[in-house]
């Protein structure tokens, strides 16, 4: 009959309605999941589009480097990594773009104008059905520090190494030298 046919099709689109809905709030919550790891990484994540704008970046990038997120996206890559030898085109262009995803040190430039040292990692992503490009950069500032103090202490062993046969032998040979 004709109202069954009308109560059948109402079903229908609410049944397809609640299946819309349930299909947008998985898509929210992949969503929120991706926003949460990206938040929680421990190092700075720069997510680059194939313009070569900054599309999203996260808590510890913006820590990192001075500038709020909101400063950022929509700026060019280079706004940060002024002197990037990695080629971010190329993983737009590169067939081989598992090439570039090695890690590289570099300067980075903060909001102040100071230079930070970091070491970058670039992979290819699609995000919305276009090519991307994420970057995890890594402060590397305490290990240059710490590999300088290391240097400079090899630097004083080795001049205090060079002194003893000298040491030795006034020691040896001249009964008012203290050390």
């Amino acid at each position: 009959t004709l109202i069954g046919l009308v109560i059948q099709r109402i079903r229908s689109e609410f049944s397809r309605r609640e299946q819309e809905k349930q299909a947008q709030d998985e898509i929210l919550d992949r969503e929120r999941g991706f926003h949460a790891l990206v938040e929680a990484a421990p190092d700075g994540i720069l997510i680059v589009d194939c313009q070569h704008r900054i599309a999203l970046v996260n808590r510890q990038l913006e820590e990192m480097f001075g500038y709020t997120r909101q400063e950022l996206i929509g700026q060019p890559c280079h706004a940060l990594l002024p002197n990037c030898p990695t080629d971010i085109h190329a993983f737009f262009t590169s067939p081989d773009q598992q090439r570039l995803a090695s890690s590289v040190e570099l300067f980075g430039l903060r909001k102040d104008g100071s230079s930070l040292p970091v070491s970058i990692n670039l992979s290819p992503l699609t995000m919305a059905n276009e090519r991307a490009v994420i970057a995890m950069l890594h402060d590397i500032s305490g290990r240059i520090r710490a590999e300088k103090a290391l240097r400079q202490s090899e630097q004083q062993l080795s001049r205090v190494m060079g002194n003893i046969p000298g040491m030795v032998y006034r020691c040896e040979n001249d009964q008012n030298w203290t050390m």
